[in-house]
Parts: structure tokens; C-alpha cells; sequence
């Protein structure tokens, strides 16, 4: 079969030469041989230009280009979609890998859902050491979900949105939907692009394993999040970035009425959820101050609800001498009562 580049795989990269070297490598091993490499490269000066173009000396496939300055995370992934001309394409981080059957299995997806904007493969969360978590791994089942169906199941956890490292997109249906490149929504515009598509388009579930996605403080997801857990006022960078997205869902003239209604309903109980969980870490941690400024940053953009005023007021108490020994020993009782839950699900889980 004569050679064709079907398949672009975009991996944006600054000054990480060995992890991208392996990024690349993971996609020049794949089964499926159809594809190029297309590296964005924010302005490095430690090796990595050199790096790839040996890289690009030893296989046709793989391009690269410099930006003559840093232009940003953002601008350049404006700039590398601007640039995408094949039918499908993929989104690498230059800290993520794939398994060599990932292009493999989403193109005969594609080819038993032909009218697919997307499939979404299992991606692997490793910490450095283990697999602690694959997002698919909690949807109800594989295959195809119409629109809106699938942003409904990825809205029913923050734990459920696929990971772009394991997402093969088909160009020409998503070609009328622009990733929010605006600095208000950096830190999720994938997860608003994902949204955006599957409430208006179908997408297919795919639980084979087929990619790495690297846990790690040194990434900019990463190391907002690990910020998060002392920092209270990022709670609202994140939050501002939220009503964003959800404000794009509702006004997505392609999602019915009734759709937008329940859509809300689920991304604001995903938040109040997220919140809660936020609210009661920092009561642990005994910051029971945080746990009431992050209640009145939620209540900036959303009414709270009973969980939230509980989790509210035992901070309130909690930062009473008074009561701060009664407060503690209820938080060891129910912490206790939660790891015993966990232990009777795992146990059951594991012998269906």
C-alpha cells in the first residue's frame, strides 16, 4: 500500500528533549503507518531543535517547526490547528506517550461509526510508578453516543472527561467548532473542546488502553492543581474558567432546550460536587479558613447548596476553640466510616 498521511499527530513542546523523545518515538511506533508528526516548538535552546531534526532526517513523517520566540502555550496551539490538513488528527503532550495500537483502534472505530466528530480511547493516568486511574473506565459502556448524550455522561463526573491524549478527531466534523483560545479558559479549553463537540455531535468510547498521560507537579495542569490545595484563590481562576465553558454549552444553538436545562443541571452539580470536595480537604488540613473563602468564591457564581453549608459551617465551628475537639473527633469518625466504604466496594467490586 502506497504511503498516505491520513492521521496528524500535533505535539506542542518547550524545553523537555527527553520526553519528547519519547512522545515521538511512541507515535513513530504505532501499527497504524498512515500519519506525520507535527512538533510546535515554543522557542526551546536546550537541544531540542536538534533532536528533531534528526527525528525528521530519519523518517519523512515527522515535521518540525521553531517559533522564532515563545509565544505562548495557547498561540501555539492556535497556531499548530491552523496548520492541520489531514483528515484525522490527534493532541500528544510532549510529557505524554502512546501505546503502539492506538491509531489502529480508533480508525476501525471510525470505520464501524463513520459519522463520529471523535474517538475517545482508554488513557492510563500514571503517577510515576502506577496506572491509578483511566477516565473511561466509569462510563456506562463503549460504543457510540449521540449528541448530547455524550457530554451528558461526561458531565456526570469531573472524573469522566476523556483524555485528549487518547482522542482521535475526524477534521472534517469538527471543522465548524474553534477551541476557546482565550486566556480566561486555558486551563480547561480541551476539556470545553470536548464538551463543545459531543453536545453537538456523536462520539465513540473506546475502553482499550492505548495511552499514557503523566501525573506530575512540573506540567501546567499539574502544577495549577497541586497549587489549588494551598492556594484557595486559584479556586476562582478555576471557576471563572467553568462558567465559561458552561456559558458556550448553553448558548450552542445546535443543543435543544430541554438538553440545556438538564446540561446545566449536571455541570453545576459536577462543580458543587468538586467544591464540596475542595471545602472538606481543607477542613482536614485543619485550613478551616479556606473552607469558607472557597464557599463564598463558589458563591460568587453559584448558589451553594446543603452540602456546601454544612462543610461551611463546620469550618465556622471547627475554627472555634471551643469546638474544635468535638469537630475533630466527628472528622476522624467519618473519615474512618469513608475508608471502611471504600474497602466493602473494592472488595465487592473485585469479586463480580
Amino acid at each position: 500500500m502506497p504511503y498516505k498521511e491520513l492521521i496528524t499527530t500535533v505535539i506542542t513542546t518547550y524545553k523537555r528533549p527527553l520526553l519528547l523523545k519519547r512522545a515521538v518515538n511512541s507515535v513513530l511506533q504505532q501499527t497504524y503507518p498512515h500519519f506525520q508528526i507535527s512538533v510546535y516548538d515554543n522557542n526551546s535552546d536546550d537541544g531540542t531543535e536538534e533532536l528533531m531534526q534528526e527525528f525528521a532526517r530519519q523518517d519523512k513523517r515527522v515535521k518540525y517547526h521553531r517559533h522564532p520566540t515563545n509565544i505562548g502555550m495557547m498561540a501555539n496551539y492556535e497556531y499548530a490547528f491552523a496548520n492541520i490538513k489531514t483528515p484525522y488528527f490527534s493532541m500528544l503532550s510532549d510529557d505524554d506517550y502512546l501505546m503502539p495500537c492506538f491509531f489502529e483502534t480508533a480508525i476501525k472505530s471510525f470505520e464501524e461509526y463513520p459519522k463520529a466528530a471523535f474517538v475517545a480511547c482508554g488513557v492510563g493516568q500514571n503517577d510515576g510508578k502506577d496506572i491509578v486511574w483511566d477516565p473511561l473506565s466509569a462510563w456506562k459502556r463503549e460504543g457510540c453516543y449521540e449528541a448530547p448524550d455524550g457530554v451528558l455522561e461526561m458531565l456526570s463526573s469531573y472524573n469522566t472527561l476523556p483524555l485528549p491524549t487518547g482522542i482521535l478527531f475526524q477534521s472534517k466534523s469538527v471543522k465548524d467548532i474553534t477551541p476557546d483560545w482565550s486566556e480566561v479558559v486555558q486551563l480547561r479549553w480541551d476539556s470545553d473542546y470536548l464538551l463543545q463537540i459531543s453536545a453537538q455531535y456523536p462520539c465513540v468510547i473506546n475502553k482499550k488502553l492505548c495511552a499514557i498521560f503523566s501525573l506530575h507537579e512540573n506540567s501546567f495542569t499539574g502544577a495549577f492543581f497541586s497549587e489549588m490545595k494551598n492556594a484557595v484563590k486559584l479556586h476562582d481562576k478555576y471557576l471563572k474558567a467553568s462558567e465559561r465553558m458552561l456559558n458556550r454549552l448553553i448558548a450552542n444553538p445546535s443543543v435543544s432546550d430541554d438538553s440545556k436545562i438538564v446540561i446545566k443541571e449536571k455541570f453545576l452539580k459536577m462543580l458543587r460536587n468538586e467544591t464540596s470536595y475542595h471545602m472538606y480537604r481543607y477542613i482536614v488540613m485543619k485550613n478551616n479558613v479556606a473552607a469558607i473563602e472557597l464557599m463564598k468564591i463558589f458563591q460568587d457564581y453559584y448558589p451553594i447548596d446543603k452540602k456546601q453549608k454544612l462543610l461551611g459551617l463546620l469550618a465556622r465551628l471547627n475554627n472555634t476553640v471551643l469546638f474544635q475537639p468535638v469537630i475533630g473527633s466527628c472528622f476522624l469518625i467519618l473519615r474512618t466510616l469513608i475508608h471502611f466504604y471504600r474497602r466493602v466496594k473494592d472488595i465487592n467490586v473485585r469479586r463480580r
